[in-house]
């Protein structure tokens, strides 16, 4: 294998090794980032059906991100009263 070979595989794997790490470092925010992309997702789904509807699309935008806090809102009202007596005090 001639020199150059080696250099240019070497180089590819340090590259790797350095992209790997630092994608390791920065995990917190690509799952946060991840997240955000998730519910942007499951967001515009009932915006856009909402702006099918007639609504404009702040409107829509804003009904949808309320109706999500609500349905998170419920949730912890079904399921918070129930860890409360799980794990007394």
């Amino acid at each position: 294998m001639p020199f150059s070979e080696f250099f240019r595989r070497l180089v590819t794997v340090l590259a790797l090794v350095l992209l790997v790490w630092g994608m390791w470092v920065a995990r917190g925010t690509l799952l946060i980032g991840f997240a955000a992309a998730l519910l942007a997702v499951a967001l515009s789904i009932p915006a856009r059906r909402l702006q099918r509807l007639g609504l404009r699309r702040g409107w829509a935008v804003a009904v949808s991100v309320l109706g999500a806090l609500i349905l998170l809102a419920a949730l912890l009202i079904l399921v918070l009263p129930r860890l409360i007596n799980v794990c007394p005090g």
